[in-house]
């Protein structure tokens, strides 16, 4: 259940219903680039009590039985940083710096309030599920290139998504493809590739765009097929053979 503020005052109006402190944890989904920082929210609501001491805030992995923070465990170990740097903050978010395909699941803010009313109590978090992808691959493969191939690497999750389009026309639309790895999986897909055309492979995540990239055509006056090139260096060396054949034969 999301609480908000305006819930907080309401269920202090029916006492002993609601907490006097409770944690909000959103968006409870977040995608993150592979290698990239990323912020994971914990935002203390409390009623008008007073704090009476700084709240300390704790942070758990699903994966990890040891904490995150503040006593980090050794995957963790100089990557991870309060967003606020005053103790006294009801803002607990940290941040997560070069993220890793490990780093993906479930996390979990609490923190430890001391209140003058309430007294010392803990307050849990309703979970935020960190969500990675890798970078978008595009080449071009077949016979003469005729074909784009667009893959991506992400956390296994229904809500991401892989289209190819040109014009702004969606093309099609992959899901996910098994993969051998626990980490992840891979999003594929292949389209036939229409001559003077850009191509955009685009990854959303719940319908919003997170990563995309662009395959522009290349003019093939501009640039021959190999082919072209190889036969034109064969029939410069015939032309320079003849021609050096012909002068020896005029000296004899």
């Amino acid at each position: 259940m999301k609480w908000t503020t305006r819930m907080i005052l309401i269920c202090l109006l029916i006492s002993g219903v609601c907490p006097l402190a409770m944690i909000e944890q959103l968006p409870n989904v977040t995608a993150a680039a592979l290698g990239q920082n990323v912020t994971l929210p914990c935002h203390l609501k409390v009623s008008n009590d007073t704090i009476t001491k700084k709240p300390v805030p704790y942070w758990d992995h699903e994966k990890d039985p040891k904490e995150v923070w503040p006593d980090p465990s050794e995957r963790y170990q100089n990557r991870v940083s309060l967003l606020s740097q005053d103790p006294q903050s009801l803002d607990k978010s940290i941040r997560l710096k070069h993220v890793q395909w490990e780093d993906a699941g479930k996390y979990q803010c609490t923190v430890s309030v001391v209140m003058q009313q309430q007294g010392i109590f803990r307050v849990w978090g309703n979970e935020t599920e960190l969500l990675v992808y890798g970078e978008i691959s595009l080449r071009t493969i077949g016979l003469n290139n005729s074909r784009l191939q667009c893959e991506v690497n992400v956390s296994r999750h229904p809500g991401f998504a892989l289209s190819v389009s040109y014009n702004d026309q969606i093309l099609k639309s992959a899901p996910g493809v098994n993969s051998t790895s626990e980490l992840y999986e891979t999003l594929s897909q292949t389209v036939s590739l229409r001559s003077h055309q850009n191509y955009e492979c685009s990854l959303s995540f719940d319908g919003k765009l997170v990563s995309s990239r662009v395959h522009e055509d290349q003019d093939e006056e501009e640039h021959p097929q190999p082919w072209f090139l190889h036969g034109g260096l064969i029939l410069a060396k015939l032309v320079v053979l003849l021609v050096v054949t012909t002068v020896m034969l005029r000296n004899r």
